[in-house]
């Protein structure tokens, strides 16, 4: 339960896949083309730096692409095209 009252759900996979190491890879290349670590991202990010806006913006964009993704595997998999 966090502060909020709010339930957390943590992962509960135990193996590290490939799936796992390339997504790590590609935030943290993220992270270093930005130049900037989590934290400092977001104070940037409430600053208005563009380096930032454009970083927070991709990370959205990704997250989206992945979700499509996603459900488009599940439907594959159940033969909806």
């Amino acid at each position: 339960m966090s502060r909020f009252g709010v339930t957390t759900k943590l992962p509960t996979a135990q193996h590290i896949d490939r799936r796992l190491v390339i997504g790590c890879l590609l935030f943290g290349v993220g992270l270093g083309i930005a130049r900037l670590g989590p934290g400092p991202a977001r104070v940037a990010l409430a600053s208005g730096q563009a380096r930032a806006v454009v970083l927070f913006a991709t990370m959205l964009a990704d997250m989206a692409a992945f979700k499509w993704l996603e459900q488009r595997k599940a439907s594959l998999a159940r033969g909806v095209a």
